[in-house]
């Protein structure tokens, strides 16, 4: 398996959501509670960007119709 570096641990704050570009896949890194989840950058619904979304908690809701997901 090939590893690919795509972000430093100190780039990314509890609360954080970084976009960040894997080949040609958007996919979204969040950090919460000093713990990191990928997820893919799209909402799966209407294909709002997530990364314009807003994080409560441990969970991530889109900015166009407030779907929510759990990283």
């Amino acid at each position: 398996m090939n590893e690919i570096v795509i972000a430093k641990t100190y780039d990314l704050k509890d609360g954080d959501i970084k976009k960040v570009l894997v080949g040609k896949k958007k996919i979204l890194l969040v950090r919460i509670k000093g713990a990191f989840h990928a997820v893919g950058g799209w909402c799966t619904h209407q294909r709002a960007p997530l990364e314009e979304g807003i994080l409560v908690g441990e969970r991530l809701f889109c900015p166009w119709h407030q779907a929510c997901f759990n990283p």
